[in-house]
Parts: C-alpha cells; structure tokens; sequence
C-alpha cells in the first residue's frame, strides 16, 4: 500500500503510538508530516522513530554523492537494487532539527539520542576498517554524541489539560 504521510487517512487522536525508521531522511516536507502525525495521535500519544544522523560522516558523504554513484556503492554494501535505494533529503536529521520541527508542530521532546551504529566497511579490510573503528571509539566520547550514526527520538503530543489520557 502507497500512501501519503502528510495526509494521513485516519481520523484525529485516532493513535496511542506511531513508529518511523529509515522514514524521516526521505520526507520532503517533514514539518508538514509532524503535524500530520500530531493530528492523528491521541493527546499524550507518542511518535517513536530512529533515521540518520545527517552530522555522521557517512551521511554527510552521502548527501553529496551523486545518485548514480550512490546507488552502485548502496548496492555493493547492502545488495540492494536500484529500484530499492530512495532519495534522501536530509530536513529532519540532526538532533536541533527535530527539536525545531517537534516544537514548530505542537510536540514535546520526550527524548532525542543518538546512537552508534555497526562498522559498515569490514569486507574492505585494514586500513579503512581500522579508520572507521577509530571514528566509532571517538563518538563515544562525551561532547561528540551530535556526530553519532543514528538519531532515536520520542515526540509527544501533548495531553489536554496537562493530563495523561
């Protein structure tokens, strides 16, 4: 089934709990879909969902690859088909953004982490996979967790009247 999350056709406050992943990266117009899902969440009602972080290096990468290139590199990692690899835009992808976006919607920030993710590069072999081990080490450190692989993010409808339905 195809459809449209900016017209969801559902009914408001119709949900307890919406989920995304891998979603949000390819979402045109991920404020407009914020909303969408703020009006069909009950109040207290939650959006959980994990997309790319557009700050790790590899989505950063990628967002400048031309779409041929990426193509051939996603299928070569992941064994994907052309037909399967979408066009990312990026809007939503990086913890400030999504805060904006919540707030601009009518959403709460119940919790917004970023997490690693595993090394992609181990058929390469040494050096690359060492390079990218290093990296994964070095966003473990305190300070760097806006740099890591994969944002993880609770939004909240807020309740009526400050209860939770």
């Amino acid at each position: 089934m195809v459809g449209d999350v900016q017209k969801l056709p559902f009914a408001e406050d119709s949900f307890d709990l919406l989920t995304a992943r891998s979603v949000v990266e390819h979402i045109e117009a991920p404020l407009l879909f914020l909303q969408e899902v703020t009006r069909v969440l009950k109040p207290g009602g939650k959006l959980l969902f994990a997309t790319p972080n557009f700050l790790y290096y590899q989505f950063l990468a990628a967002s400048v690859t031309p779409e041929r290139v990426k193509k051939r590199l996603i299928h070569f990692f992941e064994g994907r088909v052309e037909q399967d690899v979408f066009k990312a835009y990026y809007r939503m992808n990086t913890r400030s953004a999504v805060a904006r976006m919540a707030a601009e919607a009518g959403m709460e920030v119940e919790s917004l982490e970023t997490i690693e993710c595993p090394p992609e590069f181990n058929r390469l072999g040494h050096p690359i996979t060492d390079i990218e081990r290093a990296i994964t080490v070095a966003l473990r450190w305190h300070g760097l967790e806006n740099f890591r692989a994969v944002i993880v993010s609770v939004l909240r409808k807020p309740a009526r009247n400050g209860h939770q339905d």
